[in-house]
């Protein structure tokens, strides 16, 4: 045995968990440098084999590589069972004892192992222990190559405050590891962050994909599955979640799966709550298959999960999840066949849950892509990944795999928010003081007298809360991630501007949105909102919210005295946008009402919303960055640094857009490479007149000219009736398409321009009623040709709801400039 050895074993029991011995232990070259050696012989650990999930893909790893010509070593702590899974007849099993207190006669027995049988790699899944720690210095100190699996989330182990120590341990000794293998892209990016070699390795299936027949999902049974304990599983939120969902779908029924420490508890919850004939405990079973044909829908309340087999097995057979949100999980990256809700929010959980199973529709269309999901997963050749770990144990300098710099922006908010909530709760080391039961009814009347005494004072001091609320929008002051954005009543090209200003703030890795907050917009835009903002985990939906949920952010004003005491006292976010700027246009927006109401909510929101006196101080700003600042405020973010991250992100946001066309339309025509494309038109008053389009064309003689005008425009008759024959683009991709692929391409201020700007900078942008710092990105930089006559700017007002603008003119007067006419046309020959 090396000496290094036994001085492991000597110290094991003394230095358990001593951070400064683990960091000295760096010093010594012969346990920190890896041995590279031709792969043979694995010996591969966990403590038992059965009864869980990592101890079945233990056993179908034993299996894998022995198929795979590797001789196979396995260790365990039990004695074999038949309760064991099975792994194989060729795969040799030795038992190591357990430490119990002291490591030493373990640490002897395994060191002997390992020189006994000749093994060229250590494998250990049992990630978590401590004693896994002195199992891998134990190997590397005899020059085997160590590889830890890692079969959970990376702060899974942490619990309460004693446990950040351990946490940290592992993290030092880990370090010595040739190799860890984890399961999502999370894990990856945070063990290759800290300076670990890491690669993702899904754990292979425990069923062949093609014997899973996809279910009809008719019934009105729910399926919960696992190990039926409360500590990560949470059975009990599950059946408190339920009782709420007999009382919406009273033919409902909750298949418990499954048997473990808490199975009586959760029968006597059942009972307690009057369900009992609603929730049917199974016990565990080898054959899932029968409770599968029951049901339509699978939930799962864990805390915590690695890659949870579960989701596999059920998703296989087309049945979709409602769920805890577990954002970090390799399955719910393409945000389909699934619905999540926040952690141990069992109202949401009952919520949702009732909307999948009393919607037909919906329920199929997320049991469809599940099932897509899992196809995808079951074509990962997992062994040829497991023979190229071994592969490159032997030759290999470094055996970590890269994070792309798009995952690494994917996954980052996700490993921020992971630690800062896990570390926030358990780095207490005082216990905290527990309340005598006979006191609990003296602090249940304490709590409704306070109730009372708050409701008085809130009436009273009204004015003074609306003046903290706005104290509170100082920098760094606490901040509630939004749960939704509501975009879905106004224009489509303002959404395309304020897309900007969110996008910037979740580039910037910003907590702005919740994990999985949903953005609605107009249906036009749904595809399009959703290829920009998946990447932060963003759901997208069309239409107003059917259920508003706070905090929401929305650019128009509160309408109600909730929405109101929410916004100016609480925690939501309706940003009243348009009112101060068209207060201070030539002429007023029609439909615009003056009441006293109006004018108390434009003050309010002036006041706590914008930190500006009145409206007259408003400033024309372009509007992604205007309804944004606050929040970037409020997120400790200056409005210079927002300016910058507006201007950073939008390269990439540009990308974005542009892989969306690109992805959505065919390879454009040389005719349309070689056009000049004019979009003349916007719904107000801005737009191009017929004698200026054929100012345009005339000018533009030596090549194409193409005009894009739709259908519905009023002015259409009038472009027909001069000889200009208008293209019609039958959606907005189709004028995505043409606006980025044109030779020359010329807009007003409309939506087509703010398109543009999203695509390319060699275009000619004409302005007239509106300023170029209201529409033009800080970091677009198209040709301007600008003419603003002295009624400029105005507001802005439809062409087919009035026949003259508000000054009375049939068509913006600025065109009326013969100079005006022969710039734009300069501007789109150049």
């Amino acid at each position: 045995m090396q000496p290094l050895t036994r001085d492991l074993i000597e110290a094991s029991d003394k230095r358990w968990i001593d951070l400064s011995y683990l960091r000295l232990l760096t010093r010594r070259p012969n346990l920190v440098g890896r041995k590279k050696r031709a792969v043979k012989t694995i010996a591969l650990y966990y403590w038992r084999m059965h009864d869980g999930g990592t101890e079945r893909v233990t056993s179908l790893l034993a299996a894998m590589w022995s198929s795979l010509g590797y001789r196979v070593v396995l260790l365990t702590d039990e004695l074999p069972s038949k309760k064991d899974y099975p792994y194989g007849t060729t795969v040799e099993r030795r038992i190591l004892p357990p430490h119990r207190g002291r490591y030493a006669p373990r640490g002897t027995a395994l060191a002997q192992i390992l020189l006994r049988e000749g093994v060229d790699v250590f494998v250990t899944n049992q990630w978590y222990d401590m004693s896994t720690v002195w199992d891998m210095l134990i190997a590397k100190s005899l020059g085997i190559p160590a590889v830890i699996g890692w079969h959970n989330v990376f702060d899974a182990g942490l619990y309460e405050g004693e446990h950040v120590d351990a946490f940290r341990a592992r993290l030092l000794a880990y370090r010595h590891a040739d190799l860890i293998t984890v399961l999502t892209t999370t894990d990856q990016y945070w063990f290759s962050s800290q300076g670990f070699s890491a690669r993702l390795v899904p754990n292979p299936l425990t069923f062949s994909p093609d014997d899973r027949p996809v279910r009809n999902l008719s019934s009105k049974t729910v399926l919960w599955m696992g190990r039926v304990e409360q500590h990560q599983k949470r059975v009990l939120d599950a059946i408190r979640a339920f009782a709420i969902v007999a009382q919406a779908v009273p033919e409902a029924v909750l298949l418990v799966v499954g048997d473990g420490p808490d199975r009586k508890r959760a029968e006597a919850l059942a009972a307690a709550l009057g369900i009992s004939k609603n929730v049917q405990f199974t016990g565990y079973a080898s054959d899932v298959t029968p409770h599968l044909n029951r049901a339509s829908l699978h939930i799962m309340t864990s805390e915590f999960e690695g890659a949870p087999m579960v989701l596999s097995e059920v998703w296989a057979h087309g049945i979709p999840t409602v769920m805890y949100d577990l954002p970090y999980l390799q399955y719910l990256q393409s945000g389909k066949g699934f619905r999540a809700v926040e952690q141990e929010d069992v109202d949401a959980l009952a919520s949702e849950i009732v909307e999948v199973l009393t919607h037909d529709s919906m329920r199929r269309r997320l049991g469809a892509e599940a099932k897509a999901v899992s196809d995808q997963f079951a074509s990962i050749d997992v062994p040829g990944l497991w023979r190229r770990i071994f592969s490159d144990l032997e030759t290999a300098d470094d055996m970590g795999h890269e994070v792309t710099s798009e995952q690494a922006i994917s996954v980052a908010p996700i490993v921020a928010h992971q630690l800062v909530q896990k570390l926030y709760a358990v780095d207490r080391r005082v216990s905290r003081y527990r309340v005598p039961k006979w006191a609990e009814p003296l602090i249940r009347v304490g709590r409704g007298v306070r109730r009372a005494r708050g409701a008085l004072v809130t009436a009273a001091f009204l004015p003074a809360r609306v003046a903290r609320k706005a104290r509170d929008l100082r920098p760094g002051a606490r901040f509630a991630p939004l749960r939704m954005v509501d975009l879905s009543q106004v224009g489509l090209g303002d959404n395309l501007m304020l897309w900007t200003g969110l996008y910037a703030l979740l580039d910037s890795g910003l907590p702005v949105c919740d994990d999985h907050c949903t953005i609605h917009v107009p249906g036009e835009l749904a595809d399009l909102c959703r290829h920009v903002f998946g990447r932060f985990g963003c759901r997208v939906e069309t239409g107003r919210p059917a259920r508003p949920a706070s905090p929401i952010f929305s650019p128009l004003p509160p309408e109600t005295a909730q929405e109101a005491y929410k916004a100016y006292i609480g925690i939501d976010w309706r940003m009243n946008w348009v009112e101060a700027l068209d207060l201070q246009k030539t002429f007023p927006r029609l439909g615009a009402s003056p009441t006293l109401k109006s004018r108390l909510r434009l003050r309010i929101s002036e006041y706590v919303l914008y930190d500006r006196s009145d409206w007259r101080a408003a400033k024309p700003e372009y509007i992604g960055y205007r309804v944004w600042l606050p929040l970037a405020r409020k997120l400790g973010v200056m409005p210079a640094t927002f300016l910058g991250q507006m201007k950073r992100s939008f390269g990439a946001i540009r990308q974005s857009v542009s892989q969306f066309v690109d992805l959505h339309t065919a390879v454009p025509t040389p005719d349309v490479a070689g056009e000049t494309a004019i979009f003349p038109c916007g719904k107000s008053f801005q737009s191009m007149p017929p004698e200026t389009c054929l100012a345009l064309q005339s000018a533009s003689a030596s090549r194409a000219v193409t005009f894009y005008i739709q259908n519905d425009d009023p002015w259409l008759p009038q472009f027909v009736a001069a000889g200009i024959a208008p293209v019609h683009l039958d959606s907005i991709v189709q004028m995505m398409k043409v606006i980025k692929h044109a030779g020359h391409l010329v807009t007003t201020d409309s939506f087509s321009s703010h398109v543009a700007q999203l695509l390319r900078d060699d275009f000619v942008l004409v302005l007239t009623r509106d300023l170029r710092e209201n529409i033009v990105h800080p970091a677009a930089n198209p040709r301007i040709v600008a003419n603003h006559p002295g009624c400029a700017p105005c507001n802005y007002h439809g062409r087919s709801d009035l026949s003259t603008c508000l000054a009375g003119y049939a068509h913006c007067i600025a065109f009326d400039s013969r100079d005006f006419v022969r710039e734009i046309a300069r501007a789109t020959a150049a």
